[in-house]
């Protein structure tokens, strides 16, 4: 029978999984590498003249909470120190971002994703 939070964790990381490919992104896991990146997320739609930070490559973090938020201010940190965005003409072509799938607490919140995007500490040339 499979861990308790590793089935939970599995479970947001389908239905982010999901979302992305409705998003029109297509997501690649990167299960059991124990990384900081749980999902990698590729946009399959031509730009059409569209500035390619509408559509950029996503790195995601997937955290799932079940009481109380927490700010995950420590992986948030670790993300950022991750040499990956890149920039073409000024344009962010990928992004770092951390989701935060909160439990339905009840009479408190309804379930549902926190979504924040990550900015670089560090540059790459």
């Amino acid at each position: 029978m499979p861990n308790k939070n590793y089935s939970r964790g599995y479970a947001i990381e389908r239905k982010a999984f999901k979302e992305l490919e409705e998003e029109g992104y297509y997501p690649i896991r990167s299960s059991g590498s124990h990384t900081k990146i749980d999902l990698v997320a590729l946009p399959t739609t031509n730009l059409d003249g569209r500035r390619i930070s509408d559509c950029p490559i996503l790195a995601i973090q997937l955290k799932r909470v079940k009481g109380k938020y927490y700010s995950f201010k420590k992986e948030i940190e670790e993300i950022e120190k991750i040499p990956l965005s890149k920039t073409v003409n000024g344009d962010e072509f990928i992004r770092k971002e951390i989701w935060i799938y909160k439990d339905r607490l009840k009479g408190i919140r309804k379930a549902g994703w926190t979504k924040k995007v990550i900015r670089n500490t560090t540059s790459i040339k």
